[in-house]
């Protein structure tokens, strides 16, 4: 479904359950992905509501990925005193606080920050990008 709004455009995905996703999946359930497009921010909301009378336990791997010309001139504020896991390491499961005001991204990285609830700034020599 799309709808228009003022300034921006929004389309909703969902997934219901049918025979063929309860044989996947046993539990009832309502699904809704949420994008709105606006000319200076893109929001996504996910909605899972259950809807059976047993309860369940999922995961949602949602990531964010930004276009950058050039790595090493890239810089991300925001992550002060988070914990993540780097999957770079051959330990990658092992948590690490980032001590940090500033991250200058260097070199290949592929961490991993959980519970992120502040807005996170991504500054490149073109642009700066809050992501919230």
């Amino acid at each position: 479904m799309k709808l228009m709004k003022k300034n921006s455009i929004i389309a909703i995905f969902s997934l219901i359950q049918n025979d063929k996703i309860l044989s996947l999946w046993p539990y009832k359930f309502n699904l809704m992905y949420i994008v709105e497009l606006s000319e200076n921010a893109l929001t996504t909301k996910l909605e899972i509501k259950n809807i059976g009378t047993e309860s369940f336990s999922f995961q949602a791997l949602l990531h964010t990925y930004i276009n950058v010309k050039n790595i090493s001139n890239t810089i991300i504020s925001g992550l002060k005193d988070k914990m993540y896991t780097n999957q770079l390491i051959k330990e990658g499961n092992q948590l690490i606080k980032e001590v940090d005001e500033e991250k200058k991204i260097n070199d290949e990285s592929d961490s991993i920050f959980s519970n992120i609830e502040n807005e996170i700034n991504v500054e490149t020599s073109e642009r700066k990008i809050s992501v919230k």
